[in-house]
């Protein structure tokens, strides 16, 4: 696996996504790491993975507004328990 600055990755990038046919590459900013993979698809392909159908998870999520309405309410509760002691 190679691995490069994130300067030389913005340089190089024709290189290295050719690279990463071959091999793995992980370009390091700081602390951040973000790895190339061994998976080339087409782009029809990477298309379709961007419009992703919401699941179950989507249709159970709460709006916003009503969830910082409720964790404000929980969190006055804690106050006054805690103000009680």
């Amino acid at each position: 696996m190679a691995e490069v600055s994130s300067k030389k990755f913005v340089s190089y990038q024709k290189m290295h996504f050719d690279r990463r046919v071959k091999e793995e590459v992980s370009v390091r900013n700081g602390e951040k790491v973000l790895h190339l993979m061994h998976n080339p698809i087409k782009a029809t392909d990477a298309k379709e993975r961007l419009y992703l159908e919401p699941d179950e998870d989507f249709y159970r999520a709460v709006p916003i507004d009503e969830f910082i309405e409720k964790a404000l309410a929980r969190l006055e509760k804690i106050d006054e328990i805690y103000a009680k002691k």
